[in-house]
């Protein structure tokens, strides 16, 4: 089940056993499936914010090669799936997040295809399995975009807001 080299996969491949496993009550089973989804995301603000660290350091360190980063970090729609199916709350907040930070027009399956075929397109682009959000996940997705741009545009008028201008009004 577990194979380091498609840690991007593996909620795909967890989900028929923890199917199984939740429709027979193997709950031993169940607990240790759901473990091996929560150790591939970020349980923790501060965990968070040092794989973000690492992740951002080692794209500064490896430039403009044609490595992709993100092939070794878990795909954020897969994950939400599973989550929102098995109730994994735990890993919502942290892979809502790092889709978020994916290109709406990097498609996984089409990237990892051409990359197969030895084509290697634009590497900046974090692709996700768009095709496969649901609903309501992308209605998730948009009202987080409007909460953080609200945020963003708020904190940018008030560093730029000029508060002597202002008193002489």
């Amino acid at each position: 089940l577990y194979d380091p080299s498609t840690i991007s996969d593996t909620p795909l491949r967890v989900r028929p056993a923890l199917r199984l496993a939740t429709k027979y009550l193997l709950n031993d089973l169940r607990g240790r499936l759901v473990r091996m989804i929560e150790l591939l995301w970020p349980l923790t603000l501060e965990e968070l914010e040092r794989r973000n660290f690492l992740y951002n350091e080692a794209k500064r360190v490896d430039g403009d090669s044609k490595k992709w980063l993100w092939m070794f970090l878990p795909e954020p729609i897969a994950s939400i799936n599973l989550a929102e199916e098995f109730d994994i709350t735990s890993i919502l907040p942290a892979a809502h997040y790092q889709l978020l930070r994916c290109s709406p027009s990097a498609d996984w399956d089409y990237d990892f295809g051409q990359r197969a075929l030895g084509i290697y397109e634009i590497t900046w682009r974090t692709p996700a399995r768009w095709p496969q959000l649901t609903l309501s996940s992308s209605f998730k997705l948009l009202k987080f975009r409007e909460a953080l741009n609200f945020h963003v545009d708020f904190w940018i008028s008030y560093y730029h807001y000029d508060k002597e201008t202002a008193c002489d009004e």
